[in-house]
């Protein structure tokens, strides 16, 4: 009895990171965003918003380049005894869902930070609060689905022992 109840909570804990693990990003990315759109959304933006924008931009292209490289080392190594586990187990097919949904979530943020750069919002008829309010989100949304990557990569590197 007590190996069965001690069985069934480790796979309900296994459940429930796997949910948390495929929400937080997008939870986080809107906590931010509504936090800013409630709070902050009235205040005036710094002069310096280019350089933000810019560092952003820089950043996101950063993390591409990053998780361009890091896929490149995850298919050099797909015949590892780990890869071959993870596609056993099912689990290969998510991290490389979580590569590209990061990849995706830095482009946007990309864009998003080159459009800060070069166009004024007022101008192509968006508010600037609703703009900020989706850089924000994409901000903090590509660094969290970024930081899920590599925290899901390097527990594949830690339990990798050929």
């Amino acid at each position: 009895m007590k190996g069965n109840l001690f069985s069934t909570f480790k796979l309900l804990g296994a459940a429930m990171r796997g949910r948390i693990e495929k929400w937080y990003p997008l939870a986080i990315g809107l906590m931010a965003m509504f936090l800013y759109y409630f709070t902050a959304s009235n205040i005036k933006l710094p002069n310096s918003m280019q350089n933000i924008f810019s560092a952003a931009a820089n950043l996101s292209a950063i993390a591409i380049g990053f998780l361009g490289a890091t896929m490149a080392i995850l298919l050099s190594i797909s015949h590892s005894r780990v890869i071959k586990a993870l596609k056993q187990a099912g689990k290969y097919t998510r991290l490389i869902n979580y590569f590209n949904s990061a990849i995706k979530a830095s482009f946007c943020l990309a864009i998003l930070s080159f459009l800060g750069l070069v166009v004024d919002a007022v101008i192509i008829g968006l508010p600037q609060k609703i703009f900020i309010c989706a850089w924000v989100f994409s901000l903090i949304f590509s660094g969290a689905m970024v930081y899920r990557v590599i925290d899901v990569f390097s527990e594949i590197l830690r339990s990798a022992k050929d």
